[in-house]
């Protein structure tokens, strides 16, 4: 009985001793896991937020674009509203001015023809493009739509179109008149020099605006019209060809090629639209027939 009496007191401590621990055990609080931590205290990220999110998509550049929460959920919120929205329809035959108009505007179209910038290439002389009328050629690029960039690209073309043009007539012309000027040296023979000047002298004493008519009409360096001309000069009185000088001065062969790069230097010279452009080729033409002389 001894012995029973006190193993029953030894199972009551233990079991005491158990129970004792046990509660221990349920009482004792757990450590929660770290998280990891993707922003700062004013919800912006950290630099090394993209470090954290799985490898095949952490170096995507829409993200870079993001720098904190509130701009990752306005992305995300754009993003949605994307989803099912109705795609940009072009306009037609069907649609109206104004809806042409939105469209050319969002293709960098100016508000007004005026703000286009036009720079013309510095090969075509400043007296041509002063004379030229491109309004109207702008106002219907604008009609059409046309960006800057467009109107820029066109207007290359057309100068480029335009210098081919001048030269092929600076080079018909300058043949033309050298054709010209070498029948009349055969007929005149050795007095070509001097039947020219004083033709070039009688020009020079006509009205200026008798002058101006026959350079723009291109006669200027016309075999005919200079017979007349030395023709005139026959009834002219000899002094006045002393006070008038043709722009010749002495046959020396370096005062003939300063003259003929006097002339090359002239904005006349190319510009075929010039009043003073075919006296000034016939000018040259004839310094050049004398320089080949002295060569000679």
């Amino acid at each position: 009985m001894l012995l029973d009496s006190n193993a029953g007191v030894a199972d009551t401590q233990n079991n005491s001793a158990d129970s004792t621990e046990t509660n221990n055990t349920f009482n004792t609080p757990a450590t929660p896991p770290t998280s990891p931590k993707y922003f700062d205290d004013n919800g912006n990220f950290l630099d090394n937020w993209k470090e954290l999110l799985p490898e095949d998509i952490r170096n995507e550049p829409t993200f870079n674009t993001v720098k904190s929460f509130p701009g990752l959920a306005q992305a995300y919120l754009s993003t949605k509203k994307m989803v099912g929205a109705r795609p940009y329809k072009f306009p037609d035959q069907n649609s109206s001015e104004q809806d042409w108009n939105e469209f050319y505007k969002t293709q960098g179209r100016p508000e007004t023809f005026k703000e286009y910038q036009i720079k013309r290439n510095e090969q075509i002389p400043e007296e041509i493009v002063k004379s030229e009328k491109i309004e109207p050629f702008l106002e219907k690029f604008h009609q059409f739509g046309l960006n800057q960039k467009q109107v820029g690209e066109l207007m290359e073309l057309y100068d480029n179109i335009e210098i081919e043009g001048i030269k092929g007539y600076q080079a018909q012309s300058s043949q033309k008149t050298e054709q010209e000027i070498a029948a009349l040296r055969q007929k005149w023979g050795s007095d070509y020099n001097k039947k020219v000047e004083n033709a070039d002298m009688a020009f020079n004493l006509l009205p200026e605006e008798l002058r101006t008519k026959i350079t723009q009409s291109g006669m200027h360096n016309n075999a005919l019209l200079a017979e007349i001309l030395f023709e005139y000069s026959k009834s002219l009185d000899s002094e006045k060809f002393v006070s008038t000088d043709s722009g010749l001065g002495s046959d020396s062969f370096s005062n003939i090629e300063s003259q003929m790069s006097q002339i090359q230097q002239n904005p006349a010279y190319r510009n075929p639209r010039h009043p003073d452009y075919s006296m000034l080729i016939q000018k040259y033409n004839m310094l050049a027939q004398k320089r080949s002389q002295l060569k000679g």
